[in-house]
């Protein structure tokens, strides 16, 4: 697969995407990729994309592995709760048809 080629697609494709390229990820570096390659700055921005993380593991794409609390509030923000995920097999499958099939998307060369 090409790595980014889900940039500038929605942005739950984009997460899958990150998981699969990464294999392991905490919320918190998905939503710095995320908002820097959609120049997303607001505090709302980045809670919104922590929401769609939720969604895409709610799906089954994705599991959640480990947890913490930003205690000091570098991450997410002060007592926020972190996350690190991973893909499942189902989330393999919906990439590898999401990349042979999303409008746009760059094809394997």
């Amino acid at each position: 697969m090409t790595k980014n080629q889900m940039v500038c697609k929605p942005i739950k494709f984009r997460i899958i995407e990150l998981l699969m390229d990464d294999g392991e990820l905490w919320n918190y570096e998905i939503i710095d990729t995320v908002t820097k390659e959609n120049n997303q700055t607001s505090t709302f921005q980045r809670n919104d994309l922590n929401f769609d993380c939720i969604e895409v593991a709610a799906s089954g794409f994705i599991e959640a592995i480990d947890s913490a609390v930003d205690e000091d509030g570098s991450k997410l923000g002060k007592d926020r709760l972190l996350t690190k995920y991973k893909i499942t097999d189902l989330g393999k499958a919906e990439y590898k048809w999401l990349a042979a099939n999303a409008k746009g998307a760059k094809k394997e060369t």
